[in-house]
């Protein structure tokens, strides 16, 4: 592998794709960090090389934003750019992403920050993860709510059973199943680990997915009028709840009823905001340069992106 590219011993990144999420969701709100763009200008220990999308008028944009050199191709940055690159941001549409990843092994970075979902097709998804094996290439997979604090501290919650036992949940949604309900899929996988047992029932979008003794309700608003993103996990003693398209969360817990003696209630003793989620990529970027410097685990890679790719394949079977 090719030394990667240094300045002033930064990591060198390149974005693919400089649509929403590589770079339009915050071009014009300052304050927050939903961009892979923004989250390596912000991060003193990137050097963000480049951009690449065919699009002239994104182009143009990202540089004029940026001050960074824009291509229109990965075959026009590679006849210019010649230095090694630690990380690759891929943000192409989902159906350009086996090619995106083929074009981008040939770079030799040290990482690909891939958006999700991994694929809308699970062989090539796979495809994916094994070029990538095959290459010795990391392959971090875009879930953010696995590294975000509020959703990492829930895990710990499940875990040491703080509430009680887990014992069913609900998810309503919005933007389809590969887009936005995989968010959860996903989430629940990362929560409860590899205890996923089947599908138990779908209707169009809605379906209830069992892990263990456990089942999780999804509800699909279908998106017509608005966004909704909000999960709702009920323990043996307590509740918590994800709101506000998860920017706000109250949690419950077992009290004695105020009005009914030996009876309990559930109680509101904490709320308030998940401001990390307006800021999400900063966290993801925090991620990758823990990966880089100390090689700490990834927390969603090619496989885990791919074990929540085959159940939302056996939910569009059910």
């Amino acid at each position: 592998m090719s030394s990667p590219r240094r300045s002033n011993k930064k990591f060198s990144a390149l974005i693919v794709g400089l649509g929403n999420i590589g770079f339009g969701y915050d071009e014009d709100q300052p304050r927050y960090v939903f961009t892979h763009s923004r989250a390596y200008l912000k991060n003193k220990q990137i050097d963000l090389i480049a951009g690449i999308d065919p699009r002239e008028a994104r182009r143009r944009a990202f540089s004029r934003k940026t001050k960074t050199r824009a291509y229109g191709s990965i075959a026009e940055f590679n006849r210019f750019e010649k230095e090694g690159i630690d990380i690759v941001s891929i943000c192409t549409p989902t159906e350009t992403h086996y090619r995106s990843v083929k074009e981008c092994l040939g770079m030799k970075p040290r990482i690909i920050v891939l958006e999700k979902p991994i694929s809308n097709d699970i062989d090539e998804a796979r495809a994916i993860v094994k070029l990538c094996r095959e290459k010795k290439v990391a392959l971090y997979v875009n879930y953010m709510r696995r590294v975000d604090p509020f959703f990492a501290a829930a895990k710990k919650t499940i875990q040491q059973k703080k509430l009680g036992e887990l014992l069913f949940g609900a998810v309503y949604y919005s933007g389809g199943l590969n887009n936005n309900a995989s968010h959860f899929i996903d989430l629940l996988n990362f929560w409860l680990g590899d205890s996923f047992e089947k599908v138990n029932y779908r209707d169009n979008g809605t379906f209830g997915l069992q892990y263990g003794a456990r089942q999780f309700h999804f509800q699909t608003s279908g998106g017509f009028n608005y966004a909704l993103t909000e999960c709702d996990l009920v323990f043996s003693r307590g509740r918590i709840r994800c709101l506000d398209s998860d920017l706000s969360y109250e949690i419950h817990e077992s009290r004695g009823d105020r009005y009914f003696k030996n009876y309990r209630a559930l109680k509101k003793t904490e709320s308030g905001p998940i401001p990390s989620l307006l800021r999400y990529q900063v966290r993801v970027v925090e991620h990758i340069l823990d990966y880089l410097k100390r090689g700490t685990k990834l927390r969603s890679t090619g496989d885990t992106a791919l074990k929540t790719l085959e159940i939302i394949e056996k939910v569009k079977r059910a």
